[in-house]
């Protein structure tokens, strides 16, 4: 089982089932990921708020630019009206280019656990 902390706005639109994919650098952490593991994610207000989501998919990709052009980022959280663009640099107030170009993205597709 895998842990992740995340702001209140991206765990509650997971949780409500508005954002079913959460993106992340495919670091050394993230390589151990596969589909059907199970997430607790975590509220980083308030650490006894959580909740569970199993993968249901890994999309990999070279940068965070190319998954956005190729998986809607609606899903992701962004509105419809957002680009690639706009949700690629948001991601890099996360991570930096070099941490992209060195590991990749993933996109985890998630569904809630009741």
């Amino acid at each position: 089982m895998y842990e992740l902390h995340l702001n209140d706005i991206p765990f509650e639109q997971i949780r409500e089932g508005k954002k079913t994919l959460e993106a992340r650098v495919f670091d050394e952490k993230r390589r151990h990921l596969k589909v059907g593991d199970i997430i607790t994610f975590i509220a980083r207000s308030n650490e006894q708020n959580t909740f569970q989501a199993k993968i249901v998919a890994l999309h990999q990709f070279p940068t965070f630019l190319e998954m956005f052009q190729t998986l809607p980022v609606e899903k992701f959280g962004w509105e419809k009206k957002s680009t690639a663009e706009q949700a690629a640099r948001d991601m890099h107030t996360y991570y930096s280019t070099d941490e992209e170009e060195k590991d990749g993205v993933v996109g985890m597709e998630l569904t809630l656990l009741v």
